[in-house]
Order: structure tokens, then C-alpha cells, then sequence
């Protein structure tokens, strides 16, 4: 997995009105880690249960530097997102909290502490009367060595077409985020499994907690794999269409005057806590 930030080079100017100067530095190249944790056989072994769990190593030899030394100058997103959520008279205490904590608009931290966490000024004045906010704020905050929560599996034992595909996903079969029932479907296995004899005119449903939804592929090209002939499936790009390219897509949009377009997915209705980014997922998705 590659991170790639905006560093923010005019600051001074930008609270002047002037427009944002910025330079891409990346990537900070971090391979990931999935395995089933906590593996229980269920209904006679038709079904088996797991916590999918994730961890992820740094690459040095696959980055432009060392994420715990670069410094990044960003926008300060737990200031902005406070600001956001503020409304009316509470807009004038939040405004208070960022005078008495001193959180500026812009901060300067390093790559590690934007992505992994670190304790936040803001976000802990606001915790001691909201204590549902925590203290510490990162991209990918409680990510490393977690898991997305039970899944419950098909063996493939009943039918060999089942194998992989999930029964429910913290024991429920339907999402709640979107405004659909086809959106809200989870469909397909986790990825990280397929039926056997797949041929190349199949379209492949994933789903997965980090999107928020089931996504779909299908067949690109042949490849070789360390001397292993596979098939490479990618998304097409009708699963981030907007919703006049492909209809099926309006039960993601959030709100009626809140529908993105092509490429872009929000993905915040599905994220808990009251100071977060608001969350985009972009395309192209990795290949796999």
C-alpha cells in the first residue's frame, strides 16, 4: 500500500486567501499483512467463522524516506472537521476550544504520526465533555493489527460455487449505511478467496468493510504470477460511475444534493466518531 501527501508549502499566504501551493512527496510503501484469527468450524462445517485480521510493515527500500523523520505540513483535519460539525451558538464555543488550544489551521507532523496517530490538543478538550471522541487522530489510526470484525463464511462443503462467500458480516446480512437495498447488499467473498474453476466471463463480488460496500470485478488480462499462470480481474469503471452513468450507484450517494461523481466514493457514513474527515475512496482500485 502506497502513501502519497499534498505538503503544504505557502501556508503564510493561504490565510491571506492566496491560493494553495503544494507538493506531492511519496511514496511511504507499506506492505499488508491478512490472516484468520479466532477460526471456528460452524453448522456441521458447511460454514466457518473468522476475524479477518491486518497488520502492515514499512518498506524502506520502496520509499522517498523515512516516515518517523518527514515532516508534512497539512491541514489540521481535526480543527476542520470540528468546524464542520459546529453549527449555530456551538459554533462560537468550538471556536473557543481551537483559541485555547491553540490549533492553528495547519500543522506540521511527521508521516508516521498523520497516518498511525497522535495526540490531538482539540480532540482532547473536546473528550472530556464528549467522551465517545478520543485523543488521538490518524488516517490510519487503530488500523495496524486489527480486524474488521466476525465473518461468517461458506466452505464450499454443499456447493463447490459457495466456497469463499460470506454468510454475514458481524452478523448481519444486509448493510445499514446506504439508501438501497442493492447498496446496501453484502455480496461475494472478502478477496481473499474464490470458488474453484473460475473462468475468465465471470464477474467477481468483494466485499469489504474499508469501502463500506460490495464492489465487483472482472477479467483484464491473463498474467504470470512466480511462474503461476492466473487470471488479473480489476474493477470496471461502472462500480464508481456516478449515478446518471450508471443508475445503480444513486443508493450511495448521501444526501440528494450530495451525490459525487465518477471516481469517488464517500465513505464517512459508515465511519464512527464525531471528529473525523470526511472520507473519500478514489479509482483506479489496486489490481488483483
Amino acid at each position: 500500500m502506497e502513501f502519497f501527501f499534498f505538503n503544504v508549502t505557502n501556508v503564510d499566504e493561504i490565510l491571506k486567501r492566496a491560493k494553495p501551493v503544494v507538493k506531492q512527496i511519496g511514496p511511504y510503501t507499506y506492505r499488508e499483512y491478512r490472516y484468520k484469527d479466532n477460526v471456528t468450524m460452524v453448522e456441521n462445517g458447511t460454514k466457518v467463522s473468522a476475524y479477518n485480521t491486518k497488520s502492515f510493515v514499512f518498506l524502506r527500500d520502496k520509499s522517498v524516506g523515512d516516515p518517523t523523520v518527514d515532516i508534512i505540513t497539512t491541514v489540521n483535519i481535526p480543527v476542520w472537521v470540528a468546524m464542520n460539525k459546529a453549527q449555530g451558538f456551538k459554533a462560537f464555543f468550538m471556536a473557543m476550544m481551537i483559541k485555547g488550544t491553540k490549533s492553528g489551521f495547519f500543522i506540521n507532523r511527521t508521516v508516521h504520526e498523520l497516518l498511525w496517530g497522535y495526540e490531538d490538543a482539540l480532540m482532547e478538550r473536546i473528550s472530556k465533555s464528549t467522551p465517545e471522541v478520543g485523543k488521538v487522530f490518524g488516517l490510519m489510526y487503530k488500523k495496524n493489527e486489527s480486524n474488521d470484525g466476525e465473518f461468517v463464511f461458506h466452505t464450499g462443503e454443499q456447493n463447490y460455487l459457495d466456497y469463499g462467500r460470506i454468510e454475514t458480516w458481524n452478523g448481519k446480512r444486509q448493510l445499514t449505511f446506504w439508501s438501497t437495498n442493492e447498496s446496501n447488499s453484502i455480496n461475494g467473498s472478502d478477496g481473499s478467496a474464490f470458488h474453484p474453476l473460475l473462468n475468465k466471463n465471470e464477474r467477481i463480488y468483494i466485499f469489504t468493510p474499508d469501502l463500506c460496500r460490495t464492489i465487483y470485478m472482472e477479467f483484464e488480462k491473463d498474467v504470470e504470477v512466480k511462474g503461476i499462470s492466473a487470471y488479473r480481474f480489476t474493477p470496471p469503471r461502472s462500480v464508481l460511475a456516478s449515478k446518471e452513468e450508471n443508475p445503480a450507484n444513486e443508493g450511495f450517494c448521501v444526501t440528494r444534493n450530495e451525490c459525487l461523481g465518477t471516481g469517488v466514493l464517500k465513505v464517512s457514513p459508515c465511519r464512527n466518531g464525531n471528529i473525523h474527515p470526511v472520507q473519500h475512496i478514489c479509482a483506479p482500485f489496486n489490481s488483483l
